[in-house]
């Protein structure tokens, strides 16, 4: 999906209607005025005609206003092991950038390790199940998945911002840092965490630390921690915060919100993935799905009037890529799973 190439198209349409409308208004002011001359009521008609005109006008563009907002919606899944720790899906981009950023939060927190662990782990025996809480109720883990998978996104959406902007220049952008998101980083703890200056961490010692003065954008400490500076370039008078559940960034001419929208259900796996890809027993691990959603709304009059939209074509590139990187199914094609699992059932079939 392309939100500014749609609104592009809508906008087009509406020019068009626009003018097929004049020619009608043009024709049936002639007809009424023959009419006027025939019956002498001219004022009747000159206001029903444009009344008319008006009616049709207000609803072209109530309907470009309305058309406006864009949902996006992909599902994902992760796995965990027996032990609970969070399982590797090779090639799977999300699962790959939340195992390394959780790898990093748990090697200088002991605290969110253990949650994770408490909640995720499975009962080895029929005793222990009666201690085991399902994900789903348990509302502080949740939370904690919630937020990494934030994260996530955020650190996607710098990335792709940071290569459509490369070349612009700073003065016409904003540039959102650690210390401008105050507010949103005391709702983050994986964010906090890891754009914490690598000067205050114990874990990026000196001998990881670089000799120059320059700009430190990524560094990588013992034991698998990591700091990534956070900085996000986005159009000026754009903001980013937390609202009713939702990370959202907004500007006057656009709104942007994700929502994570992990709940701590179970999910599945496609035929004999769980055996073939991850070499794992379907019993020894758990599937959990998170179904992220991305929302577009635009302000439909900047759209409608203005031509530069040079600043803003970077969200029909992040409506792009938003499921390429993070659907499961996505990643299920790209690597060929199914042709492959056609491939090997038929060599099983020659063997026997």
């Amino acid at each position: 999906m392309k939100p500014l190439h749609l609104i592009q198209e809508k906008k087009q349409d509406l020019y068009k209607n626009t003018i097929l409308v004049t020619l009608l208004s043009v024709g049936v002011s002639l007809c009424a005025n023959y009419l006027s001359k025939l019956y002498e009521s001219n004022v009747f008609l000159i206001v029903s005609g444009i009344i008319c005109i008006l009616i049709v006008m207000i609803t072209y563009v109530v309907s470009f206003y309305n058309s406006k907002t864009y949902k996006i919606k992909t599902e994902c899944v992760f796995v965990t092991g027996k032990d609970g720790v969070l399982f590797p899906i090779n090639r799977y981009w999300l699962n790959e950038e939340m195992y390394r950023d959780l790898r990093s939060v748990f090697s200088e927190n002991k605290v969110y390790k253990d949650l994770w662990m408490k909640a995720f782990s499975k009962p080895i025996d029929s005793e222990s199940k009666n201690k085991y809480v399902p994900i789903y109720n348990n509302k502080e883990i949740v939370g904690f998945v919630g937020e990494l998978i934030e994260y996530v996104f955020i650190e996607w959406l710098s990335l792709e911002q940071s290569s459509y902007f490369n070349g612009f220049n700073d003065s016409d952008l904003k540039i959102l840092t650690r210390d401008k998101v105050s507010k949103y980083l005391l709702q983050n703890r994986v964010l906090e965490m890891i754009s914490r200056p690598y000067n205050e961490r114990e874990k990026l010692t000196k001998d990881n630390q670089p000799d120059d003065e320059g700009e430190v954008y990524s560094m990588y400490g013992d034991d698998d921690v990591i700091y990534n500076r956070f900085d996000l370039r986005l159009p000026k008078n754009s903001y980013l915060f937390k609202e009713n559940g939702k990370l959202t960034i907004k500007n006057r001419n656009y709104t942007l919100k994700f929502t994570h929208n992990f709940n701590g259900f179970n999910a599945n796996l496609p035929y004999g993935f769980h055996k073939l890809y991850l070499k794992q027993n379907f019993e020894d691990i758990c599937v959990y799905e998170v179904s992220p959603e991305l929302e577009i709304r635009l302000n439909p009059f900047f759209f409608l009037f203005w031509k530069d939209w040079k600043y803003m074509k970077w969200i029909d590139i992040v409506s792009e890529k938003f499921s390429e990187d993070f659907s499961f199914d996505a990643f299920i094609k790209r690597i060929g799973y199914e042709s492959s699992l056609t491939g090997k059932i038929i060599d099983d079939n020659k063997t026997r």
